[in-house]
């Protein structure tokens, strides 16, 4: 149940079997919410462009914001219950 509720999904949003280009607008909203996107985004650019974090660092930014606020909640909803 959890590969079909997480895995698939981010794999197939990533723009790492299809391409957004190809997907309907609401697919490509969705796909913005997808941690996976960026972390393709950046390895595509590291390794198949050669590229440098000058121009990654959009995908880098997103990721660590999607990082501290996932943290942060992490942090509220475990205090709460007192761990």
């Amino acid at each position: 149940m959890a590969i079909m509720v997480t895995y698939l999904p981010s794999l197939l949003l990533s723009n790492f079997v299809f391409p957004q280009e190809n997907m309907p607008a609401i697919l490509k909203m969705i796909s913005h919410i997808v941690p996976a996107t960026y972390y393709i985004d950046i390895l595509n650019g590291l390794y198949l462009r050669n590229l440098t974090l000058s121009y990654l660092w959009p995908s880098f930014l997103i990721l660590g914001l999607m990082f501290f606020t996932l943290a942060g909640l992490n942090l509220a909803v475990l205090k709460k219950e007192g761990l």
